[in-house]
């Protein structure tokens, strides 16, 4: 009887182990298939894709004329802060160079914590999803930044092994042409974070009511846990959820050295604050100024 359940055993090992071996082979020969493909037909235009993403900044600011001599129309133009207008989707693009080192480090704790030193693919992560994928154990993941940025920009989200071959090599592309500050940026500023907020500009205001370089430790891990599952991590719906996420932030950004241990005791300890239910209210139905509604209809007439 023994001798039989071995047997048995060793059969499903086997056949395991074969399983496996094809599939891995089977993944290898698309990469090699769609490498070749990528290479002799007309190559993705990086600069086409940062465009995309750039383009989509939501939001109309208005500006008055101040003028220092009325008689030689002499002066400057000054922006309306309070009048910004919004589409259902809300965005507010900051640069790379305004945007805190603290929100930068929480999100590559929790999504790539490799960002900086890879390609643009992360292999380790890359082959462990291969692996995860092929014996049934997850889903196909492992997404770095980059990746992310190219899903999110080219709406590229279909499920299946030529898609993700097809993001990988995009990837390696990308980060070859553009800096990592900039592949930064342009993440930053597409990712959504629940709320209609496309961008961690708009995020701030929608939950904090702040601009985004006020933005606490604390404030910084609750916008960075958002993206995996928006509506699950969403600080408003589910302020448990995100503290629990936010906790792992904070852990994952001192486990990294990005923060001190006094920072992530005084970070976890602090209670997250969020944008008055009366702010959100106005946000979401926002009244304009005789100005803003003037100019809005002018530019219907138009």
């Amino acid at each position: 009887m023994k001798g039989d359940k071995n047997s048995v055993i060793k059969k499903l090992w086997k056949g395991f182990l074969y399983t496996s071996l094809c599939g891995i082979v089977l993944l290898a020969g698309g990469f090699v298939a769609l490498t070749i493909y990528m290479h002799i037909s007309p190559q993705m235009n990086v600069d086409d894709l940062a465009n995309i993403a750039r383009s989509q900044d939501r939001t109309t600011k208005l500006y008055y004329m101040e003028y220092t001599d009325i008689n030689s129309q002499s002066g400057m133009a000054r922006e309306l802060e309070s009048e910004a207008l919004y589409a259902d989707e809300n965005r507010e693009w900051v640069k790379y160079k305004n945007i805190p080192k603290e929100l930068v480090n929480a999100f590559v704790a929790i999504e790539d914590h490799r960002f900086f030193s890879h390609s643009g693919v992360d292999i380790k992560r890359t082959v462990g999803a291969i692996i995860g994928y092929v014996t049934g154990r997850s889903s196909y993941g492992g997404s770095t930044i980059t990746q992310q940025l190219i899903k999110n920009v080219t709406h590229d989200d279909s499920y299946s092994v030529g898609r993700k071959i097809r993001e990988i090599l995009r990837a390696y592309k990308l980060d070859k042409l553009l800096t990592k500050e900039e592949i930064m940026e342009l993440y930053l500023n597409t990712i959504y974070l629940s709320n209609k907020s496309y961008g961690v500009g708009s995020a701030a205001d929608t939950y904090f009511d702040k601009d985004l370089s006020d933005l606490t430790l604390t404030e910084c891990a609750s916008l960075a846990c958002i993206p995996q599952s928006p509506s699950k991590w969403d600080p408003i719906s589910n302020p448990e959820n995100n503290k629990t996420r936010r906790n792992l932030v904070l852990n994952r950004m001192l486990e990294l050295g990005m923060i001190t241990e006094e920072e992530y005791l005084d970070a976890t300890s602090t209670e997250l604050v969020l944008a008055s239910e009366t702010s959100h209210e106005q946000s979401n139905n926002r009244i304009y100024s005789w100005y803003t509604e003037s100019v809005i209809n002018e530019s219907i007439n138009l």
